[in-house]
């Protein structure tokens, strides 16, 4: 194996980007070839896509996708947004850029002369009493390898070592 710095190679085994990939680079892929991206991989991994995605499918499914606080997409949404302060109840809600990363440009408001107006936002109703550890909050996040999605093939690894592997051969996932 090797590194190389070549933005489109064309001899790989593993291809491993941070950029999109465009369709065209994913056809001329080769059977024995490895990329970290797929077709459609754009509208989940940015949070206001995301977010109006789970939206839609709360929507159709509210029992299975109640997982997740209301969200709102701003400016889009910005009138339904300004209800949720119409209340006597003084609730906290946590703004992060709509393509940010680590924590980048991310706000707890409490009042909506707060709320940032030099960026699209995505807006969640805050926890209200989060657990923290010494006074800090902190995320725990559960990585999955997607090794496919016609079959759905999904790899969870601790320390290298494969803890969980699903298979769904036949029509969709079911709780």
């Amino acid at each position: 194996m090797r590194v190389s710095a070549e933005k489109e190679p064309s001899d790989f085994d593993l291809f491993w980007t941070d950029m999109a990939v465009q369709p065209e680079q994913l056809a001329r892929l080769r059977p024995y070839q490895k990329i970290n991206h797929w077709p459609g991989m754009f509208s989940l991994h940015r949070k206001n896509n995301l977010g109006k995605l789970l939206m839609r499918m709360h929507k159709k499914f509210p029992q299975q996708y109640g997982f997740f606080p209301k969200t709102y997409i701003l400016p889009a949404d910005n009138s339904e947004f300004m209800k949720q302060f119409n209340s006597k109840f003084n609730k906290t809600f946590i703004l992060k850029p709509e393509a940010a990363c680590q924590g980048k440009g991310i706000v707890l408001i409490r009042k909506p002369a707060d709320i940032p107006t030099n960026e699209p936002m995505v807006a969640q109703r805050y926890i209200a009493k989060p657990l923290l550890i010494d006074g800090l909050k902190f995320d725990l996040r559960i990585y999955l390898l997607v090794a496919g999605v016609d079959p759905l093939r999904l790899y969870m690894y601790k320390e290298g070592n494969p803890v969980f592997k699903l298979i769904a051969r036949h029509g969709p996932v079911r709780h």
